[in-house]
């Protein structure tokens, strides 16, 4: 992990969790300072969770 990366990472980590959660799950769209690489990766991550069943209510 770049020190860019890991910068993006603890300022997602630093946001509530429920709007954490929404940006991940694109339940809402991310602010722009949060809509980065970082966040794109949690979510090609969160597709690769074989059974993982997520609700979006």
């Amino acid at each position: 992990m770049t020190a860019l990366e890991l910068e993006q990472f603890e300022q997602l980590l630093d946001q509530p969790d429920h709007d954490l959660q929404a940006w991940i799950l694109e339940a809402q769209p991310a602010p722009p300072a949060f809509d980065n690489d970082m966040l794109g990766r949690l979510r090609a991550f969160l597709g690769c969770v074989p059974g993982l069943i997520v609700s979006g209510d």
